[in-house]
């Protein structure tokens, strides 16, 4: 759908930071079509028909990720509540010119998330349309205490739902899912907590397989929800990790 807005507490933009933004460009170019161009404020705007869907930011000193931000009323006020509730401010409410006021909060688990008070950009004009934001999952060490921390940030609630054999946490504003939750388990190996991009593609096993023959790796290959789609994990090739999920009702 297209976007001209964003409602408080739902999720309405992301950022890549990496370790070479021109490589970035061309591999999301490639298997999910976005339009990239600088803007001028040392970041480059990606887009889908025009409309944006993501930033990517060059960065030298630490690893490539996303960065999913979630829209508020005021970045201040989201801060001063989200530090209430027992979250770090780890970027202080600040302008970025004229599009945003931002902050970004890391979790007592260590997952980092962003805060969006929009000025001129609104986030997102595309949600749910290939290569634009479709879902956003929480993994972590501690559901029970994240699902405290979000609620006081957000006003989130939690519901638990059935995907299959997995039982699943959904994060509620109100009575709309808004995102999800999953617990990091022994078999996960060594993961630190963290947020996960979900982008929207036609395609999940054609895009996996694209992206691995551009450089990615498959982290998760291609897997089936009843009822939901078919989602993966990738590993673009500096790194950044983010997720590919074709909605649709499956048998």
């Amino acid at each position: 759908m297209e976007m001209s807005s964003h409602a408080p507490g739902t999720f309405c933009w992301v950022e890549l930071s990496t370790t070479n933004a021109a490589a970035a460009a061309a591999f999301y170019g490639e298997i999910f079509g976005w339009s990239v161009a600088a803007d001028g404020a040392g970041r480059a705007l990606a887009s889908r028909g025009g409309k944006p869907v993501a930033a990517i930011r060059q960065r030298a000193d630490a690893a490539s990720d996303f960065l999913l931000f979630v829209a508020v009323e005021s970045a201040d006020r989201t801060a001063e509540r989200a530090a209430a509730a027992g979250v770090t401010v780890t970027a202080a409410p600040s302008d970025d010119g004229a599009r945003a006021r931002t902050a970004v909060l890391r979790d007592p688990s260590g997952a980092e998330l962003g805060v969006w008070e929009a000025r001129e950009h609104p986030g997102s004009a595309l949600l749910n349309e290939p290569g634009s934001i479709c879902w956003c999952e929480l993994a972590t060490d501690d559901t029970r205490r994240a699902a405290e921390v979000y609620a006081g940030a957000f006003e989130w609630t939690t519901t638990t739902v059935d995907l299959g054999p997995v039982r699943y946490t959904e994060f509620l504003l109100g009575e709309r899912p808004v995102g999800g939750m999953q617990r990091i388990t022994e078999d996960w190996g060594p993961v630190p907590a963290h947020w996960l991009v979900f982008f929207a593609v036609d395609d999940c096993d054609g895009t996996a397989a694209h992206a691995k023959a551009l450089g990615a790796t498959v982290k998760m290959p291609p897997t089936e929800l009843p009822r939901m789609g078919r989602f993966a994990v990738l590993a673009d090739p500096e790194g950044a990790t983010f997720g590919v999920f074709h909605l649709g009702a499956s048998a």
